[in-house]
């Protein structure tokens, strides 16, 4: 795509009991893209949509552990990253369009050996 742009804020605090907080949030933005083909010479090139993902994550550490829960694609956007359409190879391989991933929600669980 022409334009790509990333955005991202961190927060990070430590208390009196010395354990550690932090949270972020993160947005990727893919502006629309031309596919990279057209199926036949006198086809237009279908052109991929515009999106905006947004990531996020909260952590604390605490001595050598670090424990954090964090999530992907949090509107739980779906849109189009890949398609081939109904060419001579669609034919042989069928329909393929592929999404981005859908909304991950995920745990880590960390212990930095010394």
């Amino acid at each position: 795509p022409k334009n790509k742009y990333m955005l991202g804020l961190r927060w990070d605090t430590t208390l009196a009991t010395g354990m550690g907080l932090n949270a972020s949030l993160r947005a990727r933005y893919k502006g629309p893209k031309p596919s990279d083909r057209a199926d036949a010479p006198d086809e237009p090139v279908f052109e991929f949509k515009s999106y905006t993902l947004l990531n996020a994550n909260i952590g604390m550490n605490f001595g050598a552990w670090d424990a954090s829960l964090w999530a992907d694609n949090l509107t739980d956007k779906r849109a189009l990253a890949s398609f081939q359409g109904t060419s001579a190879v669609g034919v042989r391989t069928g329909l393929r369009a592929m999404y981005v991933t859908p909304r991950t929600v995920g745990v880590n669980l960390s212990y930095h050996f010394q």
